[in-house]
């Protein structure tokens, strides 16, 4: 009898599992959004392991983004030129990223980050995108936002402005597509997320900070995820 298991972290994902149930695959179906634990009974998997491992570690990650000769802020594993940013090397979900002005900071933070850290220079972005991608194309992306405290999303779907949130695009934005769909691949994943901030000052500028493959997943994203991950799935089967 066939199955269908997203393997993650985050319980909210797990509806994931009913809404693929309903296209009634003929073999048993492993999604890892953030998983690490092997399920070699399932026959079809999405992302592997090495691939969700590489997501976990940020510094691995972003070793691979540089090799790769993606865009991507130099990192160091000691103090910079202040202000810096430091960041915590395993999955934070935005919870380990720190701006640092004076050593007292740096070496407060540290100890904060007891499983590993690295610091980069800060980036002065006019706009942050997340874009979710398979690793042959963008499926839906985001322009991050602050509104009153809370962060919101516009969004975009399939390149087409048909929404009334839509976004207008950078003037980097095919670069900034082909960048996302690379790190992806780069990563050893087949879907992901990837989060690009952009400075519109100058000649433009795009850095990707970094991508995950356990995002959060809203309403538009979640219909959009299971699109994609079906079609993803039907090509395996």
């Amino acid at each position: 009898m066939s199955k269908v298991l997203v393997a993650t972290f985050n319980a909210k994902k797990l509806k994931l599992e009913a809404a693929l149930k309903e296209n009634g695959y003929p073999k048993s179906v492993l999604v890892r959004m953030g998983g690490v634990m092997d399920y070699p009974d399932y026959k079809v998997q999405i992302n592997s392991i090495q691939g969700t491992l590489n997501c976990i570690d940020k510094l691995r990650s972003k070793e691979i983004l540089r090799g790769a000769g993606l865009p991507t802020l130099d990192f160091f594993d000691k103090p910079i030129d202040f202000p810096f940013v430091m960041k915590g090397r395993n999955r934070s979900r935005g919870s380990s990223v720190f701006m640092v002005e004076n050593m007292g900071e740096f070496e407060a933070y540290k100890k904060i980050l007891r499983y590993g850290f690295y610091v980069e220079p800060y980036f002065s972005y006019t706009s942050e995108y997340r874009l979710h991608c398979t690793n042959k194309e963008v499926f839906f992306a985001v322009k991050k936002k602050k509104d009153e405290g809370r962060e919101n999303d516009l969004f975009i779907n399939a390149d087409n402005h048909t929404n009334h949130r839509d976004f207008l695009k950078p003037r980097l934005w095919e670069d900034i597509k082909k960048a996302s769909v690379k790190a992806v691949k780069q990563q050893g994943l087949e879907i992901a997320c990837v989060d690009i901030g952009y400075s519109s000052e100058g000649n433009h500028k795009l850095v990707i900070h970094e991508h995950n493959n356990s995002p959060e997943l809203r309403t538009n994203t979640f219909n959009a995820y299971v699109e994609a991950l079906d079609n993803l799935i039907k090509e395996k089967l």
